[in-house]
């Protein structure tokens, strides 16, 4: 980190719930294997409702749609740092 540069309580605190909340969600998804759900179904239903929280409680659709866009761009590099880690394929989610 740049010695010059000092995150501020809410970054701070911002960066530690974007974790926690990713975690927590890594917990329910491992939840749905142990209860045996079609993953195709179950990822539906858990990103609609996140959808339906995200569009419900934002001021706007254009705040909303930017966050959206930041939420797929850090997954889409996640996806990939993983799949280089692994280096095998999953089977499709349908």
């Amino acid at each position: 980190m740049d010695e010059y540069y000092v995150q501020s309580p809410e970054e701070i605190k911002g960066e530690e719930d974007f974790f926690t909340a990713a975690t927590l969600t890594s917990e329910l998804l491992v939840e749905f294997v142990e209860r045996d759900l079609m993953r195709g179904p179950a990822l539906d239903g858990a990103i609609t409702q996140i959808l339906t929280i995200l569009l419900i409680e934002s001021d706007d659709y254009k705040a909303a749609m930017a966050l959206l866009a930041q939420s797929l761009e850090n997954a889409s590099f996640h996806a990939d740092t993983v799949k280089l880690k692994e280096g095998k394929d999953k089977p499709p989610i349908h």
